[in-house]
């Protein structure tokens, strides 16, 4: 008889056992936020960003039994170094794009076309003739994609769809796809772009990458989308971008500080929407998750690859 694997698994446990129940031959030990170190049978660790709550110094008896640790998440902020030493890591890499690139296009839609203005506005229907100032559109704007991994490559595809203009920077040489360009820098695709979205993950070489220096040679009237990571942004400069006209929108997904403090720089401010952490947030990203940690089991049992390995983590 094939011996059970055991694995502990850092979710409520009404989540764990939803996505994980009925696997035959799977111990699973529902294991709490405050863990310093796994049970000491454990081969294969599942464990949250939020929720992790080892030491950040890597214990003397690491990895010990553990052969693979799945994140579940698709970033790597919030977890110690040590974490990711002498085992296989996967990540959820790929399985929130389409959810996140909705809510991006969604964003960039609704500034475009003025959609909320518009939807408060039918409330008193002008009687005039005049519905107020026009709404830009889509077609023929320029949407620049800063970090072009499966989410980035998401958004560009839509955003051909709506006939924009999509610029790109990229990590790698790798190429980009049909019809979407690569910008000269940084600051030339904040220069030229109508709509900047924020697609990279958090790193010690993109932490404060979104500063006053950069914002300050935005193209005036710059929709700003970060649906990344807060911590890539200097809040209190977009806050004066904002105040000064540079940038005409801010939507934020994400902030540096989750949930936000009463006094944020950027709470309440009239060109500001913030939502709270949500863009990934569709029954087809969850249902996602659960099928990429069941597919790795699967994958780890019979010796297959799986899926969402982690190669790189500065990629």
């Amino acid at each position: 008889m094939t011996r059970p694997l055991v694995a502990a698994v850092q979710l409520p446990e009404a989540a764990a056992r939803a996505w994980l129940g009925g696997i035959a031959n799977l111990d699973l030990r529902i294991i709490q936020a405050d863990l310093s170190a796994p049970p000491g049978d454990v081969e294969c660790l599942m464990v949250a960003p939020e929720a992790y709550g080892g030491p950040l110094v890597r214990p003397p008896s690491w990895p010990g039994p553990i052969r693979w640790v799945q994140l579940l998440s698709t970033g790597l902020d919030g977890y110690p170094d040590w974490l990711f030493d002498g085992v296989t890591v996967t990540t959820m890499h790929g399985v929130n794009a389409v959810a996140v690139a909705e809510f991006a296009m969604g964003a960039i839609l609704a500034e475009a076309r003025r959609i909320p203005e518009v939807w408060e506005e039918g409330q008193a229907w002008p009687r005039n003739g005049s519905a107020g100032p026009s709404s830009a559109g889509l077609a023929g704007a320029t949407l620049g994609i800063v970090g072009f991994g499966a989410i980035g490559a998401a958004i560009a595809r839509r955003a051909l769809a709506f006939d924009m203009e999509v610029q790109a920077i990229r990590a790698s040489d790798a190429p980009l796809p049909d019809g979407v360009r690569r910008a000269a820098s940084l600051d030339d695709l904040f220069a030229t772009s109508d709509h900047v979205v924020l697609a990279l993950p958090s790193s010690a070489s993109t932490v404060g990458l979104v500063d006053a220096a950069l914002l300050a040679k935005a193209k005036p009237g710059l929709h700003f989308v970060n649906i990344a990571r807060g911590d890539l942004v200097d809040e209190r400069a977009l806050r004066d971008a904002l105040d000064s006209g540079v940038v005409g929108r801010a939507t934020l997904d994400v902030l540096r500080q989750e949930p936000p403090p009463t006094d944020h720089p950027l709470l309440g401010h009239p060109r500001v929407r913030i939502s709270p952490h949500v863009s990934a947030h569709t029954p087809g990203a969850i249902n996602g998750m659960a099928a990429r940690v069941r597919c790795n089991i699967d994958a780890y049992r019979s010796g297959r690859p799986l899926e969402g390995v982690l190669s790189d983590k500065t990629s």
